[in-house]
């Protein structure tokens, strides 16, 4: 995958260092030439912009998120295109400076600077500000279907959800058309001539999402709602609390002791399989915080 070069202009902007890359590209952190603003620059591989249906999700993320206006999710406020390459700009979010002068951008980064899981209190205050977010983008009727700890962004005052390239509005059948597609595309290259057993084609894999974190619906290409983030939302916070990567039989409780026994209860109810018995919304799922966690909680910045 090519990279911009840096301290070298693209458009307007002058390229100061790689941010990250991904499935869909890589993210930029540049600076505007005549405003002398800085940015993130999200770009589209060189591969995806042959892809219509890459650029088309592209181009929905920098829609929707530019019609979003929380203080706890990114904030887009253009788009284009220079020298063939698509890009949307983003408000760059400052990072968190750890206690040994690291510099911590995103809640991948900030998990593993703290051995993988954080304090009831941190998690409790993480859930929080991200359930606000959704309850503000679900009112809207925008669904993100890709959160994971990489698309949760930090500064001071704490968690901006990112990278809503998989958003879904009400109404619109677009993206269901385009997973089923997709999945259609990797079954024929799983078996096709030479193909390895179980192999997705990773260009496939970056439209249609993180399968750890996806909702049992999701994965089955149906259509999703409101209650598939609030799925990804239980798996997040089953991480945050315990540490482990997947869920399995041991109830959090029995895997972190001392913390409060009400979070079983919750997390059961938030990753339930059947849509109907998981929280109605996002604001069901805050009010329903274990009570004794809430009650030690204050304020939460990281």
């Amino acid at each position: 995958m090519e990279s911009l070069p840096i301290d070298r202009t693209f458009g307007q902007y002058r390229i100061l260092r790689l941010l990250g890359r991904g499935g869909m590209g890589a993210v930029y952190e540049v600076e505007h030439t005549v405003l002398r603003k800085i940015y993130a620059l999200k770009t589209l591989s060189r591969e995806l912009m042959a892809r219509p249906e890459a650029v088309a999700r592209l181009k929905r993320e920098a829609m929707v998120m530019s019609q979003l206006a929380h203080p706890r999710i990114v904030s887009v406020d253009d788009f284009g295109e220079t020298d063939g390459c698509y890009w949307l700009r983003m408000e760059k979010v400052k990072g968190f400076t750890l206690s040994d002068g690291r510099v911590v951008s995103s809640l991948k980064e900030y998990l593993a600077a703290n051995s993988g899981r954080l304090s009831e209190r941190e998690v409790i205050g993480c859930l929080k500000q991200l359930l606000e977010a959704f309850t503000y983008a679900h009112g809207l009727k925008v669904v993100h279907r890709d959160l994971k700890p990489s698309n949760i962004l930090l500064d001071e005052d704490g968690a901006k959800i990112s990278d809503f390239g998989l958003v879904h509005l009400a109404g619109s059948e677009w993206f269901e058309t385009q997973v089923q597609l997709t999945v259609t595309r990797s079954v024929a290259i799983m078996q096709g001539p030479g193909a390895k057993k179980g192999a997705l084609d990773s260009s496939a894999l970056s439209l249609l999402g993180t399968y750890d974190y996806m909702s049992p619906e999701q994965k089955r290409g149906e259509a999703v709602d409101a209650r598939s983030d609030l799925y990804s939302m239980g798996l997040l916070a089953f991480g945050l609390l315990t540490g482990e990567a997947h869920l399995g039989m041991e109830r959090p409780s029995d895997l972190v002791p001392g913390i409060d026994p009400g979070w079983d209860a919750w997390l059961a109810r938030a990753v339930h399989p059947v849509c109907d018995r998981r929280f109605a919304s996002a604001a069901e799922m805050e009010a329903s915080l274990p009570k004794q966690a809430l009650h030690q909680f204050q304020t939460w910045q990281v």
